[in-house]
């Protein structure tokens, strides 16, 4: 029972990225059930074996840290750092587990090292090149990025806090071709309202001002 949770955990999961990608709603939700079935599984394998196995029982833990805390990056949630230092302190228990118990190296050993050095990764990349991928590539998002105003304009934020000044005008700029072409799609009340935050933007990009999103 405890493993087939475990598999519709991580089918949960993996539908959640789908949806992220695909800009289907509810992706957030889908992604937060699958993550914390991750971590439920983890817990309840953790109790019941962690004197018999605990190298294995450690493993889930790792991964089920790790996988929330990509989730978290994804979803550019502030304090995804924490669930990161707690990925990495799993990851240390994990090692001393696996040294005590002078076990042969298995599938597991090369899937936990695979996954830490995926969370590695992640957290030494900036959000800006995080929230392009999903946001805005022309893969992904040719059929919006162009009147996408709201993403352009975060991701000049993103910009404009790396102090990458010039692309983040260049991507406010963008925002504003993207609000004035949603306009003249379809009268969008939103967009015209909005069109007023960015050139608000633009100032406080110009002027090394802007403090806060939005």
């Amino acid at each position: 029972m405890l493993a087939k949770a475990y598999k519709f955990s991580w089918l949960v999961t993996l539908t959640g990225f789908v949806f992220l990608f695909m800009h289907y709603p509810f992706a957030t939700v889908i992604m937060i059930a699958g993550g914390c079935g991750l971590l439920i599984h983890s817990a309840i394998y953790f109790f019941r074996n962690s004197s018999t196995a605990p190298v294995k029982s450690l493993f889930y833990i790792v991964i089920a840290c790790i996988t929330l805390y990509v989730e978290a990056r994804f979803l550019f949630w502030g304090w995804a750092k924490v669930i990161f230092y707690l990925s990495c302190l799993e990851m240390i228990l994990w090692l001393v587990a696996v040294v005590k118990s002078r076990s042969t190296v298995s599938g597991l050993y090369l899937v936990v090292i695979m996954v830490f050095i995926l969370g590695v990764w992640i957290s030494f990349t900036p959000s800006y090149k995080i929230y392009y991928f999903v946001h805005l590539n022309t893969v992904l998002n040719k059929q919006t990025r162009e009147v996408n105003y709201r993403s352009w304009d975060r991701y000049s934020w993103y910009l404009y806090l790396r102090n990458r000044f010039d692309e983040a005008f260049e991507a406010n700029r963008k925002a504003q071709d993207a609000a004035s072409e949603s306009l003249r799609i379809s009268p969008d009340r939103d967009a015209g309202n909005y069109m007023e935050f960015l050139k608000q933007h633009e100032f406080q990009i110009v002027h090394r001002q802007w403090e806060a999103f939005p």
